[in-house]
């Protein structure tokens, strides 16, 4: 996810009015997509940052998303990584998720998603204004490499998604998914580590 994929999403939006209406529609390089724009603020949800980590794609690094041609709907939330908390995914107690303001009400391996808010009206193509020098703020959530999502209430809306940044919040793999350590699972990974997949995930959301 390179810095120009996300400025992308701030230079190439429409500016729209306040409260929460249709967003404005961004041509990434991977596909167009779609957000929504809520109190001066342009949101994207849901976007895939890589392909999804399941089958054969499971316990390997993040690997290239699949490019998409229909616009996609940037204005819901992806599901959370699959953690504590979860349905159908803990045998024993304590089954619970692990904080009250954890998202798990939708839970999946395919995961690989991101968030991105911008300032409104500072994105507007025909705005002949300089915007480029936004900075680009990534917030990774908390949780020990276990638990949280970028969609739960500690990082849904952030205060500061309001000033004169690009925020861009993230999933990674956790738990087992993220950071199973095996030598049997060397040769899933080109370089021949192994144990780090979560980690490899925030440096494609950085990279």
């Amino acid at each position: 996810m390179s810095r120009r994929f996300l400025v992308a999403v701030a230079l190439c939006c429409s500016a729209v009015s306040a409260d929460i209406t249709a967003g404005p529609v961004v041509a990434l390089p991977d596909g167009p997509i779609q957000g929504f724009t809520q109190d001066g603020v342009d949101a994207f949800r849901g976007i895939p940052y890589a392909a999804p980590p399941v089958g054969d794609n499971r316990m390997r690094p993040p690997a290239k998303v699949e490019k998409w041609t229909k616009t996609l709907d940037a204005t819901h939330w992806a599901p959370s990584c699959l953690q504590r908390g979860c349905a159908h995914t803990n045998l024993f107690p304590p089954t619970g998720k692990a904080w009250t303001t954890i998202n798990v009400t939708q839970c999946s391996e395919d995961c690989l998603y991101l968030n991105v808010y911008a300032p409104a009206g500072s994105s507007n193509q025909d705005d002949t204004s300089d915007t480029s020098g936004l900075p680009v703020m990534v917030y990774f959530h908390a949780g020990e490499f276990r638990y949280g999502a970028a969609n739960d209430e500690e990082s849904n809306w952030p205060f500061f998604a309001n000033g004169q940044v690009i925020l861009v919040t993230a999933n990674v793999r956790l738990g087992l998914q993220g950071f199973a350590a095996l030598d049997a699972l060397r040769t899933r990974d080109p370089s021949g580590s192994t144990g780090n997949y979560g980690m490899q995930d925030q440096r494609a959301v950085l990279s």
